[in-house]
């Protein structure tokens, strides 16, 4: 296996500038078009917080009550249909990006959806949101009370565009540079 230096390398991106040119600018495009193209996702998250109650206090464990009927009615049919209408979305699409779960030994639920658009984060949450207090009306043992309605969507997190697209540089440079390498490491390096 022959030795390869800085110097060789050099050689054979001098040698073969239309293989480097080729070859980087393929997967650069390719990685371009992947970048651009992918889609932000927005979440909304409502906090329904409950109470007993009043002249409820029969010992009843209100927390496991809370956690086992509270999720079950906002990821219900009924609730996520509803919700899919106002967010404009399959129910498919919301369920898949829905959840509603009881913080431990709280009575807080909490609901999140993750949309594509903010609007339709928004849409959604506030919907299920409605349908949980909606639920509660006739819930005799405990109240529903409003901590944190779902007020606005947030981008959720992840690498900037801008440093994904400077990676796939990167990465077609390498590419491209180690294909040089190979044919002249295959072809010999007489060009």
């Amino acid at each position: 296996m022959p030795h390869v230096t800085r110097g060789s390398l050099l050689a054979a991106i001098r040698r073969r500038p239309l293989l480097v040119l080729v070859v980087f600018l393929v997967p650069l495009l390719l990685g371009w078009i992947y970048v651009f193209t992918l889609s932000s996702s927005y979440s909304a998250t409502g906090v329904v917080s409950f109470q007993p109650r009043v002249d409820e206090s029969n010992g009843r464990d209100l927390t496991s009550l809370l956690a086992r009927r509270y999720p079950e009615v906002a990821q219900s049919d009924q609730s996520v249909g509803d919700a899919a209408i106002a967010a404009g979305v399959s129910t498919a699409t919301l369920q898949s990006g829905l959840t509603a779960s009881v913080a431990a030994e709280t009575l807080n639920l909490s609901i999140t959806s993750t949309l594509d658009t903010p609007e339709q984060a928004l849409a959604a949450v506030q919907s299920v949101f409605k349908s949980v207090v909606a639920a509660n009306a006739d819930d005799p043992y405990l109240e529903a009370l409003s901590v944190q309605p779902p007020a606005r969507a947030t981008e959720d997190p992840g690498p900037p565009k801008l440093l994904l697209a400077l990676g796939v540089v990167v990465l077609a440079a390498i590419v491209a540079v180690l294909a040089a390498l190979i044919a002249d490491l295959l072809i010999g390096g007489e060009g």
